[in-house]
């Protein structure tokens, strides 16, 4: 069974030991809605497939605005979309060939890694075309393989490393955002778009979007109940609500990133602590403590059993040792 001890974030009172952050708005724009703060679409007039960008970053607006992607996602996606139509410029949609993906991504000097994110930015765009608009018959990007590369395990923190980033932390969303992170497996998004009225104190229950929009249930130890219902705001509000509108939006991707950067940095990490390095080192927790990899799985989020015994918290020789030595006690004479 595994036992969640409680950090030294939360040893002492958390009224005493953290303040809630106030960020009330400032600036001529602090109180405009957030659409109409979004500066000018990324598409310009003038070229030569405007027409179909104009609408492509239209119908991205609605996905953000339903809560299925992101804004960084969607100006990624259409500024990939441009710059391959870009080299492109006298052939029409339908025109356009399993060939003309392929050349245009070896011509890019880039990682394997980051050409299949650039192969997936695509396959969204003539998903919508051929789904939505009718543009294209069938989807070229559907039969360009995907690159290969070979994976190199991410970092995932201890339970030592992830006591020395608690004693960095300063305020009560700094530890709320850490503890929450490391005991409950939550991805970026999914943790961005928690609502209190989603999160179940008493229990320890939160009911998430998952990946894929599938919802599930994330389970976590009283002790990141007590920081995450010290931080909750309404019941409508994000639980982890940004500086600029704390009331009505939930704490930018950029802001948590550095947040976590900063805390990783002082906590002396040999490498960049991230929202994915912490949900890894979940796994790891998990693992370490005697969880089933089926259970992990489950906790996690993971339709595939394999991708959390191969991928997700990666162990070291010393967790190995204290396993074996957990199953063998002392050896028969």
């Amino acid at each position: 069974m595994l036992k969640m001890t409680p950090s030294v974030a939360v040893q002492s009172s958390i009224e005493t030991a953290y303040q809630v952050p106030q960020h009330p708005p400032s600036g001529p724009r602090a109180h405009t809605a957030p659409w109409r703060r979004r500066g000018p679409r990324p598409v310009d007039s003038d070229h030569p497939h405007a027409a179909a960008l104009t609408a492509f970053w239209e119908y991205l607006e609605r996905q953000e605005a339903l809560g299925r992607m992101v804004r960084r996602t969607c100006l990624e996606v259409v500024r990939v979309a441009r710059t391959f139509l870009s080299a492109h410029p006298t052939l029409t949609l339908q025109q356009i060939t399993v060939d003309h993906i392929e050349e245009y991504l070896a011509s890019r000097s880039t990682a394997p890694r980051s050409l299949q994110t650039v192969l997936m930015r695509l396959r969204v765009f003539f998903r919508w075309a051929t789904e939505r608009q009718r543009l294209v018959v069938e989807n070229p990007c559907l039969r360009v393989s995907r690159p290969r590369w070979r994976s190199v395990p991410r970092p995932a923190p201890t339970y030592e490393e992830f006591l020395a980033v608690c004693r960095q932390c300063r305020t009560l969303a700094e530890a709320a955002l850490v503890e929450g992170l490391y005991y409950t497996g939550l991805r970026r998004n999914e943790l961005r778009r928690l609502r209190v009225r989603a999160v179940d104190f008493a229990r320890g229950r939160a009911a998430v979007l998952g990946k894929g929009g599938k919802h599930r249930t994330v389970l976590f130890p009283p002790h990141v109940a007590d920081l995450w219902q010290a931080l909750a705001g309404a019941p409508d509000h994000y639980l982890f609500r940004g500086a600029s509108s704390p009331t009505r939006r939930a704490w930018g991707v950029g802001a948590l990133g550095s947040t976590l950067r900063q805390l990783g940095e002082a906590a002396g990490l040999p490498y960049r602590l991230t929202m994915h390095v912490l949900r890894h080192g979940f796994f790891r927790l998990l693992k370490t403590r005697g969880v089933s990899v089926e259970v992990a799985a489950r906790l996690g989020g993971h339709s595939n059993v394999q991708l959390t015994v191969h991928i997700y918290g990666q162990l070291d020789d010393d967790d190995l040792q204290s396993a074996y030595d957990r199953g063998m006690g002392e050896e028969p004479r």
